[in-house]
């Protein structure tokens, strides 16, 4: 696998991370602790969600 730079987008809406890190494992630690999310979709391939697409899902979805 090649990774070039920790850039992550958000598969919700428009926003990105430019974490400027050249390791994958260095690139994910900081988009952790910045609040981004990385898992798999239905489709089986990696998707990311931002802190505020995070917080929006967790509130739609919030039981009473």
């Amino acid at each position: 696998m090649s990774f070039d730079r920790g850039v992550f987008q958000c598969d919700s809406c428009p926003d990105y991370l430019d974490t400027e890190e050249h390791d994958l494992k260095a690139a994910l630690a900081l988009a952790k602790k910045k609040g981004w999310r990385a898992y798999r979709g239905p489709d089986q391939e990696w998707a990311h969600s931002c802190p505020s697409c995070r917080e929006d899902y967790a509130k739609k979805h919030a039981r009473s």
